[in-house]
């Protein structure tokens, strides 16, 4: 099977198999939907009299094959497609909490830094050049605005929160689709550089945190496009983090 990716409705890749999957489960309805006119229109021509003895027999085998193809859609429909769309379900609303509490320690962090160089709305992701600016204005041993220890710490608190949800989400990796473990793959890498950074940026006295710019760069793009993937493939009952939600909510 090919492993290239598919352009789905809102212009992001989706994974092949996904892809295939779907497209399967619509040519199945659509062949029972065929099965279903053939059926239909032999009992509305039963009672016209066939112009050759054969016509009747192929029209019985047609209509007994089609039967038969609708019986095991049916059966398919019972025991298959409703059970797994419960399970997938399921499945979406608990990777999709997890997920959300990565993406509010990616808003969390990015706030402050919004407010070091005191930017007019909250937007996400912080530009790049953004973020290079609040760096280079950002005394390391100060308190970020609106939490109570130092910038070091606050990568340190929210590695601590984080790490929770990766490890939660594990159990659930063989059932996520590659496009999802990809962008998880990538947020975790770019927050481990960003905490080797820091650890490396703490043992020294440092005028500003310019060092950790690169890597808060990575990480921010990383949540964003988890974002991104939250909010048109896991649409669940409860709507995901907003990037200027209270740190309350």
């Amino acid at each position: 099977m090919s492993e290239t990716n598919v352009a789905n409705d809102h212009g992001t890749p989706e994974f092949s198999v996904l892809a295939w999957e779907k497209q399967h489960n619509r040519r199945i309805n659509q062949s029972a939907v065929g099965c279903l006119i053939v059926v239909a229109s032999q009992m509305a021509l039963s009672s016209i009299p066939e112009r050759a003895p054969w016509m009747s027999e192929v029209g019985e085998l047609a209509t007994n094959l089609c039967l038969a193809f609708l019986t095991g859609w049916f059966f398919h429909l019972l025991v298959i497609v409703l059970p797994e769309r419960q399970r997938r379900a399921r499945l979406e609303r608990i990777v999709a909490r997890r997920i959300d509490y990565l993406l509010r320690a990616g808003f969390d962090f990015a706030k402050p830094l919004s407010r070091t160089i005191k930017a007019g709305s909250p937007s996400f992701p912080l530009s790049a050049e953004s973020v290079t600016k609040a760096c280079a204005l950002i005394t390391p041993g100060g308190a970020p605005p609106g939490w109570p220890p130092d910038w070091y710490g606050l990568v340190r608190h929210l590695g601590n929160v984080t790490d929770t949800q990766r490890l939660a989400l594990q159990p659930f990796y063989p059932r996520l689709d590659e496009d999802l473990l990809g962008l998880l793959e990538d947020e975790e890498l770019a927050f481990l550089h960003l905490r080797r950074v820091n650890k490396m940026a703490s043992a020294f006295e440092a005028e500003n945190l310019s060092a950790l710019a690169p890597w808060i760069i990575g990480w921010l793009k990383a949540i964003s496009a988890l974002h991104t993937y939250r909010l048109t493939h896991l649409r669940t009952e409860t709507a995901p983090p907003a990037p200027d939600e209270d740190e309350e909510g």
